[in-house]
């Protein structure tokens, strides 16, 4: 038997990827055994994904003689496709109506569907047919992104035309013991499926390289954690032990990261639902209540939720208020001079009378449950990771959010902790 080379098992994977595309599509469109093309979509995606993978993604580290040039290639592949696909995502007509209002649900009803602009999508199709699922926080457990695919009957709903859109609210990394093999598959339906699976940002999806070489996280990694625990500073081990990830390769995703949108607003019958992955601006955005008559007075444009050019009291930028603010529970401080901060009740009912929403939709915060409803029964949190052997967060009952078009939101459990 005739061993490949590394060069030839890369070339061998994007062969793989490129059938697997094929093969996807071609059962899509196929009339014949329509009751089956769910299964045959799984099977493939499945099969692909599990031939260059040990059974549990931690082995992969642990095995010095693992080698991970083939999946440095796939992986850099796989962000162009994405990359690519949020490109043209785009909408010039989109990013001119926000850019001139401030009043998501009277504009809502006029944008295209389902595009992007400043970092918005806009899904304002209001059509009873559409199922929208809105997912938490996964945190690199693959096990769990393939229990949710299950619950939902995402693969026969695509193969039957069903139409279905899956909204992840970011955090898809740190924590959790498969970095790799969840990006791989997220990124993976997203290139399969564009028109059903949208990616938000989170705050753990980022970081950026310093001019001295070294790597500045979003976030600090508490003295209790293992480095590789999380995603940069599991890949910069693999890097430095020479194993076939190049640094490009994690470059490569911290450009993918800052990439991804930060919002996106449903249509409902009853009102419009955001989904983000933390919360709100900071009220006043930081200053003192003498600048301003209302707590949001200094947002004149949607565009402004995403580009507002100034810093907070804190230092942060708008767009971390927007993935690292949690909803004020009460007997605690709301911590106005941090970048995590607290909204209140008051704050919420100021922000949606501003841009027009009715209900939030949100991750950022595990609880035991997989949800929390705050704020009179407005403001949803919801978390997506359960009990599985890739994930961090045992003891929660992992769970997705229905939002249908009357304007319900629906609690589904698909993992609940023994």
């Amino acid at each position: 038997m005739i061993k490949k080379s590394p060069t030839t098992k890369q070339q061998d994977i994007i062969s793989s990827l490129l059938l697997l595309i094929k093969q996807v599509k071609t059962l899509k469109v196929d009339s014949m055994y329509k009751a089956e093309k769910g299964t045959k979509i799984k099977y493939s995606i499945d099969a692909f994904i599990d031939a260059h993978w040990p059974i549990y993604h931690t082995e992969a580290l642990m095995n010095e003689s693992f080698d991970f040039s083939v999946i440095n290639k796939l992986h850099q592949h796989l962000i162009v496709e994405v990359m690519d696909i949020i490109k043209n995502e785009q909408s010039i007509a989109n990013q001119i109506l926000i850019e001139n209002n401030i009043d998501v649900k009277q504009i809502l009803p006029q944008a295209e569907d389902s595009k992007l602009a400043h970092g918005v999508y806009m899904f304002s199709k209001n059509d009873l047919d559409i199922e929208y699922i809105v997912i938490g926080d996964v945190h690199s457990d693959d096990q769990s992104v393939v229990k949710l695919l299950d619950a939902t009957d995402f693969y026969h709903k695509v193969a039957t035309d069903v139409k279905i859109k899956l909204i992840f609210m970011g955090d898809y990394v740190d924590r959790g013991k498969a970095h790799l093999k969840t990006l791989e598959r997220i990124l993976l339906l997203k290139i399969l499926f564009p028109e059903n699976i949208y990616l938000l940002r989170g705050n753990h999806d980022g970081g950026k390289f310093q001019e001295d070489g070294t790597i500045k996280l979003p976030y600090r990694i508490p003295d209790q954690d293992q480095l590789v625990d999380y995603f940069p500073k599991y890949l910069e081990q693999i890097i430095n032990d020479g194993r076939g990830i190049e640094i490009k390769l994690l470059e490569d995703y911290f450009m993918l990261f800052d990439h991804l949108p930060y919002i996106a607003f449903i249509w409902t019958e009853s009102g419009v639902v955001q989904c983000v992955h933390g919360g709100l601006p900071k009220p006043f955005f930081g200053r003192d209540h003498l600048d301003f008559t209302q707590p949001y007075d200094f947002i004149e444009t949607l565009s402004m939720l995403t580009c507002y050019p100034e810093l907070d009291n804190a230092g942060a930028t708008i767009l971390e208020n927007l993935m690292w603010s949690d909803p004020y529970n009460g007997g605690e401080d709301y911590k106005m001079a941090y970048k995590r901060f607290k909204f209140t009740h008051e704050h919420f009912n100021a922000y949606a009378e501003k841009i027009g929403i009715w209900k939030m939709l949100r991750g950022h915060e595990a609880r035991a449950e997989g949800f929390e409803i705050n704020h009179q029964g407005l403001v949803y949190t919801i978390f997506s990771s359960g009990d599985t052997l890739d994930s961090h967060y045992n003891g929660v009952d992992a769970c997705y959010a229905q939002v249908k078009q009357s304007g319900d939101i629906v609690i589904h459990h698909f993992i609940e902790s023994i």
